[in-house]
């Protein structure tokens, strides 16, 4: 009898522990679908962002943003915009997106294509020198080269439970002015 006692004691020990990681890892893998939920989520709302036209993310911004363009275009045109509240599985997610008009400066170094150039080989590409001309915007002038970038910031928080901490997954992309 002593025997089966001492057994089912090792047996009873034996599955409580078990179920204590069994109950860990249950935590592990809702935190993590959780995580899986707010990415998704990011990735969503940036696509619907993305999917709208510069012009109407720009008329979003206020009317600080409709400035034309010259040395002080991008001063104060910071904006967040609350995207609301969703609720998942029990879950909030606050998303919010932060758009931010920015200066686009860049040059072209044009390939110079000889005898010696082949497609397949990077060997063999050689640049030229930086043309100031061909695309660099300074907003210094109104008509040349206006190019218009908004940086998008796309935020989604979360308050874990049980352990009642914040997280947060994020995704920055640009929206771009290309029809001036």
């Amino acid at each position: 009898m002593v025997e089966i006692m001492v057994a089912f004691t090792i047996l009873v020990m034996s599955v409580l522990s078990i179920s204590g990681l069994v109950s860990y890892g249950h935590r592990g893998t809702e935190k993590d679908f959780r995580n899986v939920q707010a990415i998704q989520i990011l990735e969503e709302q940036m696509n619907k962002m993305l999917a709208a036209s510069y012009s109407k993310i720009e008329s979003t911004m206020g009317a600080a943003a409709k400035t034309t363009l010259n040395n002080v275009l991008f001063a104060g045109t910071e904006h967040q915009i609350v995207l609301g509240k969703l609720t998942v599985s029990k879950t909030e997610y606050d998303i919010t997106a932060e758009l931010e008009k920015v200066p686009v400066s860049f040059g072209i170094m044009p390939l110079e294509i000889d005898n010696s150039y082949e497609f397949a080989k990077v060997e063999t590409y050689r640049f030229g020198a930086l043309t100031n001309t061909l695309a660099r915007f300074d907003g210094s002038n109104n008509n040349k080269n206006r190019y218009r970038v908004i940086k998008v910031i796309m935020r989604v928080r979360w308050v874990e439970p049980i352990v009642n901490k914040n997280r947060e997954v994020a995704a920055m992309s640009y929206i771009v002015d290309l029809e001036g």
